[in-house]
Parts: C-alpha cells; structure tokens; sequence
C-alpha cells in the first residue's frame, strides 16, 4: 500500500521561503492563510547561529485529529495517506483548527482589501473563483500533479511533474517527497540510514512527515511558542452560554414539575428560545452557514454533529412541550437536552491542539456549568412566579459543586503547555468575576436570605437577594466560557 510522505533536511534549510512562495503561486493561497510556512526557531544549544528553519504544513497524519471532529466529513484520509479537503462540503466552522496540532490549517475569508499574490500579479482574490471563500484549506502534497504524473506513468519524488511544487524548487534541496512503505524510495533510504524525527509524537497521530536532523540536539524541544487562537470569538462564546443556559432551564424545569412544584408555562418556551440564539449566534462566525446540512453527516465520531443533531431534535420537541405538555415530548426533549449540554463540553475536550480544552474535567464542568446558569435564570426571573424559596437550595448545591470543579480545573497539576494556557484565567481580575461574583456573591446572598428566613428579617429584601444572586451567577458563567474559549484558548506549541 502506498504511503506518500516527505522528509526535511532541516541542516540544508536555509529559510529562503523559496517553498512558501511557490506554495502560494502554484495553488493560488492568499500570503494570510499560507498551506506552508517556514519558522524560525531560537534553539539554545545548536551550533550553527542558535536558529534553525522549521518547514511546515499539513502532515498527513495516520491518525489525523482534524478528522475526527469534522462535523462535515469534508476532511478524509486517501488510500495513499494523503488528508484532503472536499470544499463542496466544509462550512467553515474551523473546528479543525482547533483540533490540528501542526497549525496547518487556514481559514479562507475575504476581508477588504488584501495584498497581491507573490508571482502572480493578481489580487488574492483568485480563490473566489474556485469558491473556496470561507471554507479551512491546507496542503495537500500537490495532488494534482501527483495524480496526472501516475497518469502518464512517472514516479513521485523522482519525476519532477509528479512531484509538490516546493520540493522541486526548494533552492537549499532540503525538501524529498516518495513513498514511505516502498523501502527502496529515496525518502524509506534517508528516513532508514540518517537520524529523524517527527513533530508532536506525543499524541501518537503518525505524521508523514520526517525531519533530518542530524546531530541538532532537538529532542524535547519546543520549536514553536503556543499561540491564542484567533477562529472563535464571541459567537461561539454565546453559543456555548446561551445553548448551555436553555438546557439547563428545561432540564430543571422537568424537575421541578416531577416534584410537584410547578413552573411557568413561559419558561419552557424560554429554553428552545436560548438554544435558538446560540445556534443562531455562531452561525454568524461560520465561513458558509448554508451548508449547515452537512454538519449532521459524522455523527459517528464528531461531537459537533452530535451537537447539531441534539439541537435540532430538542427544538421542535421542547416547542411541543409547550404547546401540548406531555411526557411523549418530555421525555425526548430531556434526552436531546442532554446530550446538548454534554456535546458542548466534548466540542472542547476533542480539540487536541488546546491545551486548556483538552481536559478530561471539560465535559462535566461544561454540564454542571449549563445546570448552574439554568438555576441562575430561574432565579433571576422568580418575581415573575414567585419560585424563588424553592430554588434557593438548589442554588446553594449547584455553585459549590460548580466552584469545586473549577477550582480543581484551574489549578490541577499539569504540563507546562497547559500550565501557560491556563494563566490567564488566574489572573485577578478574572478570578474576581468568576470565582468572587460568579460563586462567593451569591453563596453569601443565598446565606443572608437563609438568616432572613429564619429570623423573620428584612422579609421584604428576598426577592431582590434572589435576583441579584441569579444575576450573579450568570455573570460569572459568562466570563467563565469568554475565558476558556477566548483568553485560554491557546494552540500548543509544536515541539519535537
């Protein structure tokens, strides 16, 4: 079986950017979302200058993680080894971004103006013509050209027609490309007879790609510094609160009226109403939201087709359930509810390049974070129903539990990568949104309303400490997702 793969002389690199250049040409890749790029590394110990160019892109990964949580299945594996892209299917939600641990991915969007491509005279806008607008792109070994080269019956990584653009131009000759199952290619004779490594073999993906090394004393290194993911921002945020919040407040909802202790009929439309809004919110930030449709076909193995499918199974149910109360709507609707709120938690978990979201504890702090903000909203609207004294306990149980799982997440003992994520969150001023509002306020609110209750004191004053203390909460639980998803949303670094 055929694998295609390439190896890196990285003593011959001399960072020319010869291959990042000829990349864009040949593929017509705007300069912002380049499939190849070459990084320059301060490395303490090598001998030749203390730097070394880094050539990288998409590794073709035996096990690549972008393809395990694209919702769409537009990644896929070739039987050669080679990960393509279908665009005809990708929505741009970027979810592979955050799962690809190599940076080899780009999200296409046209944002005014951009610069001219390199080489070829033309706006950068050339991709439009291919409709690859707002849709993830990356290397894909020039496939084109290996395909029409087997066509006429010449040898990758030998014949030049048949091989990517960047090894045949690499000036420094530092790029091969072959087969890596064939023992007798060049790339199986220089991977068998030098000293190689590959990126990130920690998560056990099996890159195709290989690296030179020589005597470079690369081992454990961290060639390349974590950095803040730029893909989702606010949208995803809200989605995230909102679709958290509406399952939260149905759940409890069921709850509340299996023991006998009732609800507005308004607030079962109050729960498919959040999740609307927060799918509505990060189909905003989607590159093609008309393809949505396709976010239903990996329900198999990407926890956002499961999010997809949970969302559009609770919608009409728990509509229904307001119109017709009745355990055949229920009971579905609780089921679809659920998996809703624990999908959001796996979303993060799955997304292996995060340091921060790649944490056993995501998916239950997620749930118990979803739970708690649903409290919060009960709370905050008691005056209208006047509910208040039965969800104060309720309160009480869901923000300690809530404070002991965030407190273990934000100070569980970790790598570094994770350790350096995660500083932000510990900051003080975030800690006194999400810890001191979000969770002490209304822990002492709750207290005072019991002293209230019990001395028959300040009667008057409880509404209003239940309301304050349901605003509380979620004001915390807001700054509680913005700073995982946005402060400590780091892609780790890439080390050997």
């Amino acid at each position: 079986m055929t694998r295609w793969g390439m190896v890196i002389d990285l003593q011959k690199c001399i960072g020319c950017q010869t291959c990042t250049a000829i990349c864009q040409q040949t593929h017509q890749v705007a300069s912002h979302t380049p499939w190849r790029r070459v990084v320059e590394c301060e490395m303490p110990g090598n001998p030749e200058e203390q730097r070394l160019f880094l050539p990288m892109g998409c590794m073709h990964c035996t096990h690549p993680p972008c393809l395990e949580v694209c919702p769409t299945t537009a990644t896929y594996r070739r039987p050669d080894g080679i990960v393509d892209i279908d665009y005809e299917r990708c929505v741009g939600c970027g979810y592979c971004m955050m799962a690809c641990p190599y940076l080899a991915r780009s999200l296409v969007s046209l944002n005014g103006t951009l610069p001219l491509a390199m080489g070829t005279g033309l706006p950068e806008t050339s991709l439009l013509s291919q409709d690859l607008q707002g849709v993830c792109t990356k290397c894909n070994f020039c496939l084109p050209r290996i395909e029409a080269g087997l066509a006429q019956g010449l040898q990758p990584g030998v014949s030049p027609e048949a091989s990517p653009a960047c090894v045949i131009f690499c000036t420094a000759h530092a790029l091969h490309f072959g087969d890596l199952e064939d023992a007798e290619s060049p790339v199986s004779r220089l991977i068998n007879e030098r000293t190689t490594v590959r990126l990130q073999e920690a998560l056990e993906t099996d890159p195709a790609v290989h690296y030179l090394v020589g005597n470079l004393p690369l081992k454990g290194q961290e060639l390349v510094p974590p950095m803040q993911q730029q893909v989702w921002g606010w949208p995803a945020v809200l989605n995230f609160v909102w679709g958290g919040m509406g399952t939260g407040v149905y759940l409890l909802g069921l709850l509340m009226t299996v023991l006998g202790m009732g609800q507005p009929a308004g607030l079962k439309l109050l729960a498919p109403v959040l999740v609307s809004l927060g799918f509505l919110a990060v189909t905003m930030e989607a590159g093609r939201p008309l393809r949505a449709p396709h976010l239903l076909r990996h329900l198999g193995r990407s926890w956002m087709s499961r999010e997809a499918l949970a969302g559009l199974l609770f919608l009409p149910l728990a509509f229904l359930d307001w119109l017709f109360p009745s355990p055949v709507f229920q009971v579905p609707a609780a089921i679809a509810a659920a998996g809703l709120m624990l999908s959001q938690g796996y979303i993060l978990y799955r997304a292996r390049a995060v340091t921060a979201w790649n944490v056993p504890l995501m998916p239950l702090l997620f749930v118990t974070m979803s739970l708690t903000a649903g409290i919060g909203l009960m709370l905050m609207l008691t005056p209208l129903w006047g509910g208040g004294s039965r969800l104060v306990l309720w309160g009480v149980i869901g923000v300690v539990l809530n404070l002991v799982l965030w407190l273990s997440y934000l100070y569980r003992s970790a790598d570094t990568p994770f350790q350096k994520a995660i500083g932000a969150l510990r900051q003080p001023h975030h800690l006194f949104l999400t810890v001191g509002v979000g969770y002490l306020l209304p822990l002492l609110l709750f207290l005072a309303w019991g002293v209230s209750s019990s001395l028959n004191i300040g009667v008057t004053l409880q509404p209003l400490i239940v309301v304050i203390a349901g605003l509380a909460i979620l004001v915390g639980g807001l700054w509680q997702k913005q700073g995982i998803i946005r402060q400590a949303g780091y892609l780790r670094g890439v080390r050997v």
